[in-house]
């Protein structure tokens, strides 16, 4: 068996479901014409979003990263993943409420913080869940299965956004997080090869 027993990389699949939807269309709000209109943003504007957007989730990978080396990730996987989750309502907010740059840009921001902090926590995460004596493939499977929930995800939340409109379908987005934070308090969240399996029993 790739790992070590059949319920180790079922959860990728749910953990970060709402976040798979939220990136899809949410990433790419600002850039559509009706919503970037809406929300007044020009060319100088969505640059300024897409420049200090990257780097604010740079940081908060730094910053998860850091945060779990700390304390581990037996300590921090559930309240990373309630914050990641809870940032959704964000964009929920800003389809509304359309506010003015001021207020776009912090919010969005914070988002892509919460994000990068999230990110670390799923490689995190997905490098506990691989063997010793088998790191390089069972992670690259790992990472496939993420990138499986991603593609399911963004095929069905474009129809999605179209319609029933971004306030709609971000609600959608946050509500497919829901299972996550149910299931993140059953996942295995010590190193495998420290739970008691050993390389010996991969097949």
């Amino acid at each position: 068996m790739l790992f070590a027993d059949g319920c180790q990389i079922q959860p990728v699949l749910v953990l970060r479901q709402g976040r798979f939807k939220l990136l899809f269309i949410g990433d790419q709000v600002f850039h559509l014409h009706p919503v970037r209109f809406q929300l007044a943003l020009d060319l100088g504007h969505r640059g300024l979003l897409n420049g200090l957007g990257t780097a604010t989730g740079i940081g908060g990978a730094l910053l998860g990263g850091g945060l779990i080396a700390r304390r581990g990730l037996s300590q921090t996987l559930i309240p990373i993943l309630y914050l990641q989750n809870l940032a959704i309502p964000i964009y929920i907010a800003l389809a509304i409420d359309r506010p003015p740059f001021s207020i776009v840009l912090p919010m969005y921001l914070v988002e892509q913080l919460v994000a990068g902090v999230g990110a670390a926590a799923q490689t995190v995460f997905l490098m506990q869940r691989v063997r010793g004596g088998f790191s390089a493939s069972h992670y690259a499977f790992a990472t496939a299965v993420v990138s499986l929930g991603s593609t399911l995800s963004g095929y069905v939340s474009g129809p999605l956004d179209q319609h029933f409109g971004h306030p709609i379908f971000f609600t959608i987005a946050f509500v497919a997080s829901w299972p996550a934070l149910l299931l993140v308090w059953f996942v295995p969240r010590t190193p495998v090869e420290a739970s008691g399996h050993d390389g010996a029993s991969a097949a």
